[in-house]
């Protein structure tokens, strides 16, 4: 049942991301709701489902960018592998290990993405990170930390700060 639940979330992730998503955008800054799903699902499951999780929900991403096809199924796969091998690992009942978790896991996803984009322009990688991985990163943290304390008080479970 889990796994349907992640597919499920992939799924609804795709869909904000291509329809809500502008309309929560905060300069040039947009949430992305695809690596929070993909980190969702590995840390839950583990390295092989996070990194099958990414490389779907990366495969339907390049669907519409064809002309760099495959680098989103790539760098989300390597998302979801990273992320699954912190599965058992890292403390996520915490709000801020969540939102470092979430950070890491966008730059990562961006790190890769723009590296080959750049073509290996180290200089362009740098500038590209700082000015549009970095606060899409925390944008991100932010929206998953937000929907991760709405879903425990939902639940009734009391957040964890520290």
């Amino acid at each position: 049942m889990g796994y349907l639940r992640d597919l499920l979330l992939m799924v609804c992730a795709l869909l904000l991301q291509s329809t809500f998503g502008p309309k929560l955008r905060i300069g040039w800054v947009v949430p992305d709701f695809v690596v929070l799903s993909v980190l969702c699902g590995a840390l839950s499951r583990g390295e092989v489902w996070g990194t099958s999780l990414g490389f779907l929900g990366g495969f339907f991403l390049d669907i519409y960018s064809p002309d760099l096809f495959g680098l989103n199924a790539f760098s989300l796969s390597i998302v979801g592998f990273v992320g699954g091998r912190g599965r058992g690992r890292v403390g996520t009942e915490y709000l801020l290990v969540q939102a470092g978790a979430c950070v890491a896991a966008v730059l990562l996803h961006d790190g890769i993405y723009i590296f080959f984009l750049e073509k290996g322009n180290m200089l362009g990688w740098l500038s590209r990170m700082v000015v549009e991985a970095l606060p899409t990163a925390l944008y991100t943290a932010a929206v998953g930390v937000g929907i991760s304390a709405a879903r425990s008080l939902a639940l009734g479970r009391r957040l964890i700060y520290a």
